[in-house]
């Protein structure tokens, strides 16, 4: 009775209990799993970010490359580019530029300098390149801006590279 079907086939036992084992197994990883995927991102601590923003303070005008910030942090740049989207919430790149958007509008407002005098102090490689990142905070142009006064928001638009695009000065900040 070779095509007999009647009788069910034949287990050992310790095939279900290992079986079960390795289910109760899989399941408890996956569980473990999510309860990591729902914890916080890593973040930078508080020493670490007040120096780069002091950093950042003191050499606005001049030229701020990500492996700088990333030595004053003592992480690698790739890690520090991450941790320092995660604290603040924009790109370091970002964060320069909304700083120096705030330094040029103060300079502007005293009304004793030319556009192109404030893009130098401020760190800007040329007039053209403020004039472009004033237009992505203020909605304005620098001239425009002299008689409004307008002050650039804490929550102001994004700014964000097209795709592919470097930054100013070859790939700096």
């Amino acid at each position: 009775m070779a095509g007999d079907r009647s009788q069910s086939p034949v287990f050992p036992v310790d095939y279900f209990e290992h079986t079960g084992a390795s289910l109760t197994f899989l399941l408890i990883d996956a569980l473990a799993h999510e309860k990591e995927s729902k914890a916080a991102p890593a973040t930078l601590d508080a020493e670490q970010l007040r120096r780069i923003l002091d950093h950042i303070d003191k050499n606005l005008d001049d030229k701020i490359e990500a492996g700088t910030l990333a030595g004053v942090a003592r992480l690698s740049v790739t890690h520090f580019k991450r941790l320092f989207k995660a604290t603040t919430g924009m790109t370091a790149g970002d964060y320069i530029s909304r700083e120096r958007i705030h330094k040029a509008q103060a300079l502007l407002r005293q009304g004793d300098m030319t556009v192109a005098d404030v893009a130098a102090c401020c760190g800007f490689c040329d007039q053209g390149y403020m004039d472009r990142c004033f237009r992505r905070f203020c909605r304005c142009s620098p001239r425009d801006f002299l008689p409004k006064g307008r002050i650039v928001r804490k929550n102001g638009p994004d700014v964000q590279a097209k795709p592919g695009k470097t930054g100013h000065n070859g790939g700096t900040f």
